[in-house]
């Protein structure tokens, strides 16, 4: 189980997480990226959405 956790930081799959760094980082008038909201506070739920500022 633990090892499931780990794998689902934020509740996203490291391909998730990679995908969102990969397109973010093709922006270089992007210095930097928050995640905010429910994943950030890990109240999130199955299909919560993904806040990013």
């Amino acid at each position: 189980m633990k090892r499931e956790q780990e794998k689902l930081k934020y509740g996203l799959k490291n391909s998730v997480l990679e995908s969102i760094i990969n397109i973010l980082s093709q922006r270089p008038k992007i210095e930097k990226a928050i995640l905010y909201g429910s994943r950030a506070k890990g109240n999130f739920k199955n299909g919560s959405d993904i806040d990013v500022a």
